[in-house]
Order: structure tokens, then sequence, then C-alpha cells
């Protein structure tokens, strides 16, 4: 009861109310404000440690007929439109709502079933021919919607028409009279932000981390987080590990050039550093936390941790959801990427959060704080016991060993080598090469709605594939097509040569860790 009064105390002290862009003007003066509390708290010094981004900055907006509230969706840049309205039924991130659309009117839409497709609602009406967007939601929120299909980590654009969330009345009145006028004044800018570091000596090192930017005052989005890792890294001290508490920028958007992977930016900064400089070995695991206050949790990660995390969750008697994968959109991603070990507990995706979720309505009432303390006492433990290396193997085997011919041969030399090596190392040499974000689904006609990330994507699509018979398998970021639907030769002849491509690599890449 002590630890969780005391992390209702520090989460309430991190939280102001108030909204935090990253690269905002205000970077530096929040940063340095929540550096205090860490500073305060733990007794150690930290640091800023600057970051490249792309800040969006909303300077004005106006809605006619004027609405109760409005909310632009970052990345819409400086619009000024007034055109016929047309009211629309159905998720407007379904295609089939935009086939009759009259082209150069703007549309009126209730919100998409899940709020982070709002960007497909946006591109759906944009090539139907609509030159705004309004959407009638319940609260108020701000979802980032970018003007590319795809995730690439590198390249995209603005936002191609005004896409504005107003009350559900005033968009019923809007459709009512027939008429409406968008002006967005909004800009992009080159920007810096700033991640907070903060390190505490010990035997070897554990990272522990959460994000401060935020969409309105992000409570469990994530000051929350904050006091987790504060907690964490207090109890990991206590049990003699070397820490280093991170709060990152740049989680909710910030990668250059409107890169349609746009979150976890800062998180993918700071481990693109650690990989250019070696240091990724130091690192025994990484802690996240993020929206880590509902139940139930969810347990994402390194199977080898996030089994021991869910057991322990259970015993405290919080309900958990076990995922013995890594959460694409969070900046444990981030880390995974790079070989290192996670524990990522967040509350994607129940109800409770979706309603919440970017809104104002993210405050202090709405958090479980007992859950949230509990998942930092089960972090903390699965860290002390070490990693179960039997649920990483048995996973592997459930993946590869039940797989086609040249799947099985990479799970056996892969159990080979880790009898030989041990799996910590090979562990880290797979993850930094064969874990990769995975979608099944056309961008345009299945909504994305099943992004996961996976070791060995290529084996474990094979099975959706024939269970669902998506219209693509992708792999975001990279944009690389594993499968398609009527590909040339069939679809075996495509799944032969794309795991016979995956052998290859594959044996390519352990000659160099033989090397």
């Amino acid at each position: 009861m002590e630890q969780v009064e005391r992390l209702k105390r520090i989460a309430e002290l991190l939280y102001d109310g108030r909204e935090h862009v990253a690269g905002g003007k205000g970077e530096v003066r929040e940063a340095e404000r929540i550096r205090g509390i860490i500073e305060e708290e733990l007794g150690v010094e930290a640091e800023l440690l600057s970051t490249p981004v792309s800040s969006w900055r909303l300077k004005s907006v106006s809605v006619e007929p004027k609405p109760a509230f409005t909310a632009v969706a970052p990345y819409v840049e400086s619009w000024d439109v007034e055109a016929p309205v047309h009211h629309i039924e159905g998720d407007p991130s379904d295609y089939r709502a935009w086939r009759r659309f009259p082209e150069g009117r703007i549309a009126v839409v209730i919100p998409p079933g899940n709020p982070d497709d709002l960007k497909y609602a946006a591109l759906h009406a944009w090539e139907a021919g609509a030159v705004g967007l309004i959407v009638g939601s319940p609260v108020e929120r701000k979802i980032v919607s970018t003007g590319a299909w795809g995730y690439s980590y590198t390249s995209g654009a603005p936002t191609p028409i005004p896409v504005v969330v107003v009350d559900v009345d005033s968009a019923r009145r809007i459709a009512w009279e027939g008429r409406a006028r968008l002006s967005v004044e909004a800009e992009t800018v080159d920007s810096t932000g700033y991640t907070i570091r903060a390190r505490i000596g010990g035997r070897g090192l554990v990272a522990v981390g959460s994000h401060y930017d935020r969409w309105y005052g992000g409570f469990q989005d994530n000051m929350l987080g904050i006091a987790q890792s504060i907690l964490a890294a207090e109890a990991l001290s206590r049990r003699g590990y070397g820490v280093e508490l991170l709060s990152f920028t740049a989680e909710e958007h910030g990668a250059p050039g409107y890169a349609g992977w746009y979150w976890a930016w800062g998180s993918r900064w700071y481990t693109r550093q650690l990989v250019e400089a070696g240091l990724t070995g130091e690192y025994l695991v990484y802690i996240n936390y993020d929206i880590a206050g509902s139940r139930p949790l969810v347990v994402s990660g390194s199977p080898q941790y996030a089994g021991r995390v869910h057991e322990h969750l259970g015993t405290l008697g919080v309900p958990a959801l076990k995922r013995m994968v890594e959460c694409p959109e969070c900046d444990s991603m981030s880390f995974a990427s790079a070989g290192i070990p996670t524990i990522s507990i967040h509350s994607l995706w129940n109800e409770k959060v979706r309603g919440f979720y970017h809104t104002p309505m993210d405050t202090p009432e709405n958090a479980d704080y007992q859950a949230a303390a509990a998942a930092v006492e089960a972090s903390v433990r699965a860290v002390a016991e070490g990693p179960r290396w039997r649920d990483l193997e048995d996973l592997l085997g459930n993946l590869l060993g039940e797989g086609p011919l040249l799947a099985r041969n990479i799970y056996y030399t892969l159990v080979a080598e880790a009898h030989r090596r041990g799996w910590s190392q090979i562990y880290r040499w797979m993850r930094q090469r064969f874990l990769k974000p995975l979608l099944i689904g056309d961008y345009r006609y299945d909504m994305g709605e099943d992004l996961e990330a996976y070791y060995f994507p290529e084996v474990y699509a094979i099975r959706r594939v024939r269970e669902k018979n998506p219209h693509t398998v992708i792999i975001p970021g990279e944009e690389r097509i594993l499968y398609q639907p009527k590909p040339p030769g069939g679809f075996k002849e495509q799944v032969h040569y794309t795991l016979l491509d995956l052998w290859s690599r594959f044996r390519e890449e352990l000659e160099c860790l033989e090397k």
C-alpha cells in the first residue's frame, strides 16, 4: 500500500494537465521540470540529450458553423476550405463507406472504430474527392494522420486535406445546414527534443523508460509511466543493479519527413546512437511503461521475461494478457530492434483506454494505481529472477518447428547454436536481424488491423495467410511485400521463394556471427 500511495503522489506531481508537443517551444522547460522531479525522487543527477524532431505546431483553427469544441489532427497544415458537406454512414476507415461520395465536398463522419484509424479515414476521403473531413466525436481527440499509405520509417507527407474533430451535436448541425468552412493555420518545423536520462551505478545495466510528450494532459499516456519508471529504478537499484532511467521525447509524433512510422522516434534515435557506439551489449533488459494503469494490463516483449511478468501479475491479483511478441508502437520496439531484451507493459486496446486515449479525459481519476504498482513489482521481480530461456525456445518451436522444412532447419540450427554459444548471444543476434513488424492485410482495404512484431515473420505469415487470405502481407517500415493473393506462379511458389530467401539470409548472418 505504501508503494501505491508513493506512485500516486509522484504521478500526480508530474501531471500538470498541459499538453506537451515534442519539439514545441516549451520543450526545454518541460524537460527541466520533469528532470527536477526525477532528481529529487532518486537523489541522482539527470541530463538532457538532444534529439532532432519534426514538430507539428497548431496556430489557429476555426470551423463554421462554430462547434462546441474543435481538435485538429496533427500533420494537418494550413488550409482554408469552404464547400458543401456530405454525411456518410459507417466506419470511415472502411473503403466501402466512400463508394458513392460526391467529389468536391467536405465529408461529415462518425469516428473510426479504432481511434488510430483516423489516418485511413482521411486518406480514403481524399482519394474519394473530399476537400475536408469533419469527425463528429463524443469527446475531443487528437490522432496523428499523415498523407501516405503505409508506415515508412523515412518519408511521407502532411495530411492531404484538413481533418478536424468536433462534438457530435455540431457535426449533425453542420450536416443539416449543408455547408461548412474549415480554416487551419499550422506548420511542421525542424526542431529539437530532449530525452531525459539518469544513471545509478551497480552490477549490469537495466534500463527503465517511458515517454513524456503527450496530447492534452496525458496522465496515463504517459505521466504515470514516468512515475512507474522512477519506482522501478529505485527498486532495481536496491537489488544492486545498475540502472538507466529514460524518459523520451517524440513518442507520439516527431519522426522527420512526415514518416508514416511516426511514433517512438525519440527512442529510435537514442538506440541508433547505442548501436553506432557498440553499447547495446551493456544492457541486460529494457523495461517500458506506457498507459500501464488500466486493467487488464498487457505484457509484451521478450518471451524469456514476458512469461515471468505475466505470472507475477497473476500472483499480485492483477489480470493481464500475455503477448510473447513486441508491441510495435511502443518505445520498447526501438530497443528490441537494437537486439536488447525488453519488457513492455501497457493497456492497449481495451475499451476503457479507447475511451480516454488522446483526449482531455486522460486524467488521474481514471487510473488504477494498484494495477500500475503491480506492473512495477512484477517487472522488477522478473528481472531479478533472470531470463527463462525455455519460454523462448518453446515459442520458436511452435513457430518454426511446426513450419515448412526450411523453417524447421532454422529452428534446429538456432537451438544447436544456442546450446553451443548460450541463448543470450543468439537471442540478441536473432532479435536485431529477424524481429520485424508485420501487417496482415492491405493498407487500403483491411485497415491495418493486425499490426504486430514477430520473429521470422515470413514463417508466421504463412499460417495467417492460409487462415485469412488477405490482400497482402507486408513488413511495415521497410514496405516489403511478403505475400500476395495471386502472385505469378501461384501462392505455393511464392512461399517457396520467400522461405528460400529467408534461409539464405539466415545462413549469411550466421556466417557473419562466426567471424
